[in-house]
């Protein structure tokens, strides 16, 4: 080996085994971005191809995926457009711009996204009003997303008996019940008694889900150090907005498929970001 070594430098002059290591380093980035691409793909594409959901979450994650695979492809046709566009003093400022610009979104992004994670864990301890948000109705049954929510509030009801829950879901146009009277029956089922349940159908987002809720929480005496029983995922800017609403809010999480986390945590940081525009 030492040898070979010997022999390479002998031979070869400094430009060569210059051109060389950078030719390695090409090849090794252009795996990379294919090989990183690709995973992208694997994580985003489950919920576009078995349930047809196409969002921010996944359609942010497919590009990225296409700007990887497509930069591994046609690196050195981008070297060289760089290459040209550095030459001029507009495509210099363009770059420039560019860059500036992927690296404070890259920067706000990461952090919001760590802060979606962190508040998709329990922290609910004694709360004794629970908010449940509603989603899906298929035709007049649940939706395994409005089921799951609504089970993990009846656990919480079954082991905090002082609590009561505020069932909160209008009725969407292709739906043939509102989401608080599917929540109803699921409630019925389990043997919670209707006096720890109240009926808020009439909410079509998730601003009026509190904004509603509260007006029942007010008439009705109840706490304003809220439980909310949502998605893992969804926790973060349900507490932002119940926060708005004059509530302190605690996680009560019903954790979400494997297959849709990278979509729908993604889909959030968004989410989060049009409320912090709104506000």
């Amino acid at each position: 080996m030492k040898r070979l070594k010997t022999i390479i430098k002998a031979e070869l002059p400094c430009f060569t085994r210059g051109k060389i290591l950078s030719q390695v380093i090409t090849m090794l980035l252009r795996f990379a971005l294919i090989a990183f691409g690709i995973f992208l793909i694997y994580e985003y594409i489950p919920p576009l191809i078995y349930k047809l959901i196409l969002n921010s979450g996944n359609a942010f994650g497919l590009a990225m995926a296409a700007v990887c695979i497509g930069s591994g492809l046609l690196m050195n046709h981008l070297k060289a457009l760089i290459s040209r566009l550095w030459g001029h003093s507009a495509g210099r400022a363009a770059l420039l711009l560019l860059c500036a610009a992927a690296v404070i979104f890259t920067a706000v992004f990461i952090p919001t996204l760590i802060r979606v994670v962190q508040f998709s864990e329990t922290s609910a301890t004694d709360q004794t009003t629970v908010i449940v948000l509603g989603c899906k109705v298929n035709g007049t049954e649940p939706s395994y997303a409005l089921w799951n929510r609504t089970d993990t509030a009846v656990k919480y009801l079954e082991t905090h008996p002082d609590a009561v829950a505020i069932l909160s879901g209008g009725q969407g146009w292709d739906e043939g019940i509102s989401e608080a009277e599917c929540m109803k029956h699921i409630m019925e089922e389990a043997g919670i008694d209707e006096s720890r349940y109240f009926v808020e159908d009439k909410s079509t987002s998730t601003d009026e889900n509190f904004a509603f809720s509260k007006k029942i929480m007010e008439e009705n005496t109840l706490s304003a150090n809220v439980a909310i029983a949502t998605h893992d995922y969804h926790q973060l800017r349900a507490s932002i907005i119940a926060e708005k609403n004059g509530l302190t809010p605690a996680s009560l999480p019903c954790g979400s498929v494997h297959w849709s986390k990278a979509t729908f945590f993604t889909r959030e940081v968004f989410g989060i970001w049009l409320q912090w525009i709104k506000r």
